[in-house]
């Protein structure tokens, strides 16, 4: 049959047509090809591209969490920082107020008992003077 047809067409164009034939051949293997292909790929890079969007949800989700965690134990930190200047100077604090009562301790100890007197009587009285002097400051 083919042959016929063939013979029907003049001897110079019998190749043309041939070619031409051979590429509609050629391109019709071409669509049927890339549609199969297209039929049996799509379902699996759907699939594919779904779970990169879960992954890429999850893995900002993390981001954002551990961006939230660091502003936490920086906020931590100064606050530590904060806490220790704070416990620095009251320390400084009590021991400037712990040399001064020290200081008033030794001048104290320091006192003689004059000859004869009550010693009960005499650390009453220093220890009214030193309240006197207390009270006076505050």
């Amino acid at each position: 049959m083919l042959q016929m047809l063939s013979n029907l067409i003049p001897a110079p164009y019998r190749w043309i047509a041939w070619g031409v034939a051979a590429v509609i051949i050629a391109a019709g293997g071409a669509w049927s090809g890339h549609k199969a292909t297209a039929a049996y790929y799509k379902p699996k890079v759907a699939k594919a591209e779904a779970r990169a969007a879960e992954f890429e949800s999850a893995y900002n989700s993390l981001a954002l969490a551990s961006q939230h965690q660091n502003e936490a134990i920086n906020q931590m930190q100064a606050d530590a920082n904060a806490r220790e200047k704070r416990a620095a100077q009251d320390v400084a604090q009590a021991r400037a107020a712990a040399a001064t009562s020290r200081d008033q301790a030794t001048a104290i100890m320091g006192l003689k008992l004059p000859a004869g007197a009550d010693e009960c009587q005499e650390a009453r009285k220093a220890f009214d003077e030193e309240l006197r002097q207390e009270r006076g400051k505050r």
